[in-house]
């Protein structure tokens, strides 16, 4: 859904790496209480990430259970969306061979809407490979199917997938043309997911570029957003890691730790720190 954060680096630089102006703090017994807690959380993520392959693998079984059973081609094309997703972070080769199979039934449905959605996804699954030439590919095949069929929410999601092209092609400024782009044509059409997406992927952009200032100010602008749109429900914590980054690296400790508590929490709660990390 979301470009992916590293909350325990956060926790690691907050507890473990603070400058010395606030290491001075702290008692020798107090900076080797905060060692040793982030030596539990490295566990902790250890833990969450064995627990997270399980229960993944247990979604995609039961996933096929059900694809198995229905004869429908709608209701088949929708399950085998979901296991391609399910698989595109770990098993390459099943998630290309149904998301293979999602397109051709997209293409017999004659369902341009979930051609452009498959094709997307079907990018992303590149981009886990490494594979931005070929993802970026996809993506433009979506972009130009969802143009054509004058399909908005489709045109705004390939923009924002081919951000991570030009981001690792180190090419900011068309970076920002897209986002700008997907930001007001969100707007224009009140979709507020995919507002909120343009928003947070313009933080965390600004923030690896080292715009902290700006950084704060985008995503400070998004915070708000995430109470009205169902879609983020538990998944604040990827706004509050990319805010308590932007406050630490800007020397705002103070603000930083707070933040950083609250991702922390909930992608425990999102049992989704080990997929974080």
């Amino acid at each position: 859904m979301i470009v992916l954060v590293p909350i325990l680096r956060l926790q690691y630089m907050i507890m473990a790496q603070a400058p010395k102006r606030i290491t001075k703090k702290y008692n020798p017994m107090q900076t080797n209480t905060i060692h040793q807690c982030t030596f539990l959380a490295l566990f902790a993520v250890l833990i969450w990430g064995i627990n997270g392959l399980s229960a993944q693998q247990g979604k995609i079984d039961s996933l096929l259970i059900e694809l198995d059973k229905h004869q429908t081609d709608e209701t088949r094309l929708a399950l085998l969306i979901q296991v391609s997703t399910a698989y595109s972070s770990n098993d390459f080769d099943k998630a290309r061979e149904y998301i293979d199979q999602s397109l051709k039934l997209t293409r017999k449905l004659d369902n341009k809407r979930k051609e452009v959605d498959a094709l997307i996804l079907y990018g992303k699954i590149w981009d886990e490979q490494g594979n931005i030439d070929k993802a970026k590919e996809m993506y433009e095949a979506a972009g130009e199917l969802a143009k054509a069929i004058a399909y908005p929410e489709g045109i705004i999601k390939s923009k924002l997938k081919s951000c991570r092209y030009y981001i690792g092609r180190s090419n900011s400024s068309l970076v920002f043309e897209l986002l700008n782009e997907a930001l007001e044509e969100s707007r224009k059409i009140a979709h507020l997911g995919l507002e909120i997406n343009s928003l947070y992927i313009m933080g965390a952009h600004h923030n690896r570029l080292g715009n902290y200032t700006e950084a704060l100010n985008v995503l400070l602008e998004a915070l708000p957003l995430l109470h009205n749109s169902d879609e983020f429900v538990g998944k604040t914590y990827f706004f509050t890691s990319e805010i308590a980054l932007s406050y630490y690296e800007s020397g705002d400790i103070e603000n930083a730790i707070p933040y950083a508590k609250q991702a922390i929490t909930g992608a425990e709660e999102d049992h989704n720190l080990g997929a974080l990390s």
